[in-house]
């Protein structure tokens, strides 16, 4: 766009003189006596990166112009068709061995190459491939060449078109077995080659495919001696440095906060709470009641009010888990241990005692009657091991629970329903 690259392009044409060539250059208001140039505000949105997908283009002036892109150290691999791996590293390994294979119509024949630059990216600039040793029918006369970044992004074609043999005299023959020595400028002229330049070309990429869509005869075999890509290996870029906030800096505040108080507090910190290990651990061993109740995950105890607050005493044998906790333990030992869930059936006490455990909570028990549980729970009075809606967990034989009769969104059906309804309805 010249309106873009020459600001001042249209001013310059109706001015006789004392408009300067320079002055197509300022990007300002310009008059047939004088420019002055304008200064802009930076933008506070940062500039569009483009796709990651997309080749990217690098000042090549910077990078090592080299006979061919493809290392003899690259990864290569078969397009096409299916070619053994000695077959397939003829294709770029500096002498005339011939490559061939058939083509099996998946798409077109060829090879895809991954050079050894350590992770460098590089730009083609040309393609070249020497004649092998018989069967001048069977020369490749058409080519696609395509690169990509990485093996997550789209093949994207640098050129494609016909090489230049495909008209005219037949190539001669190299011989098998020749070492080939060229150089970015030139192929070896001791050698039967053709060549094909894009050098417009300056995107970069690290994986290329070379495909050669037709034969000169049109049939399977495809075949040749070498393929060499010249082309400029690019520098290891450095880190960029990330792209700037789409949120300016704020400035520092303008009250900026006070030295520490001169009067501090007279309470002293809180101890910090302890930890509670989840770990079985033997902390009381003799007989009777331990000093103090003993927590959750801490032995050994012989019935539930050795243990803080609700928890209970769990009875094992052996080296039985202990609901809540990690380890063995010691065998035969009890633990304490806490209930696991609000919804897990937990017994606190029966017939109203003791007081400070009534009314009763979701899925704790025993109770006798809906007033022994707390606002929204009913008693669900059990004759033996019949679950109770909404609980987990083995509850006792015979005990009773609380429960929520809308834990499902409705009522369970009422044991002794109403009659029906009245024939003769309140006014």
């Amino acid at each position: 766009d010249l309106d873009f690259a020459l600001p001042n392009r249209k001013s310059f044409s109706k001015c006789d003189d004392l408009f300067y060539d320079s002055d197509l250059f300022v990007d300002g208001a310009c008059t047939c006596n004088e420019c002055a140039e304008v200064t802009y505000s930076p933008t506070l949105s940062p500039t569009t990166a483009p796709p990651t997908n997309q080749p990217t283009n690098q000042p090549i002036h910077l990078g090592e112009y080299v006979n061919t892109i493809f290392s003899t150290d690259a990864t290569v691999s078969s397009v096409g068709c299916d070619a053994s791996s000695g077959v397939i590293m003829r294709a770029i390994d500096k002498n005339t061995d011939k490559f061939y294979c058939f083509r099996d119509g998946s798409e077109p024949t060829g090879i895809t190459v991954q050079p050894s630059w350590d992770g460098r990216k590089s730009v083609a600039k040309k393609l070249r491939v020497y004649a092998h040793n018989n069967c001048g029918d069977c020369d490749v006369v058409s080519y696609i060449v395509s690169g990509r970044v990485d093996e997550a992004s789209e093949w994207f074609v640098i050129s494609e078109g016909d090489l230049p043999w495909r008209t005219g005299p037949y190539p001669d023959r190299n011989d098998q077995g020749l070492e080939i020595v060229s150089t970015y400028e030139s192929g070896d002229d001791t050698h039967a080659y053709t060549e094909v330049t894009f050098e417009e070309n300056a995107a970069a990429f690290i994986h290329y495919k070379v495909q050669f869509p037709d034969s000169r005869d049109g049939g399977q075999a495809v075949q040749f001696s070498e393929v060499e890509l010249p082309g400029v290996v690019l520098p290891s870029l450095v880190t960029p440095t990330p792209p700037p906030s789409s949120e300016p800096t704020p400035l520092p505040t303008a009250n900026p906060t006070n030295f520490p108080t001169s009067n501090p507090s007279s309470l002293p910190t809180s101890p910090p709470v302890p930890v509670t290990s989840t770990s079985l651990q033997d902390v009381f061993s003799a007989r009777g009641d331990p000093p103090t109740p003993l927590a959750d995950c801490q032995g050994d105890c012989d019935k539930d009010s050795h243990c803080e607050g609700d928890s209970k005493c769990f009875q094992r044998v052996g080296l039985e888990p202990v609901p809540g906790c990690s380890g063995e333990g010691t065998s035969s030992r009890d633990y304490c241990y806490g209930r696991p869930t609000e919804n897990t059936y937990w017994y606190l006490g029966n017939n109203g005692s003791p007081e400070e455990k009534f009314p009763l909570g979701l899925c704790e028990g025993d109770c006798d009657r809906d007033s022994e549980c707390g606002p929204g729970l009913v008693c669900f009075q059990r004759s033996g091991d019949e679950p109770v809606l909404g609980c987990i967990g083995t509850p006792s034989t015979g005990q009773d629970y609380c429960f929520d009769p809308y834990v499902n969104g409705t009522p369970p059906p009422i044991a002794n329903p109403t009659n029906l309804p009245t024939s003769n309805p309140s006014s």
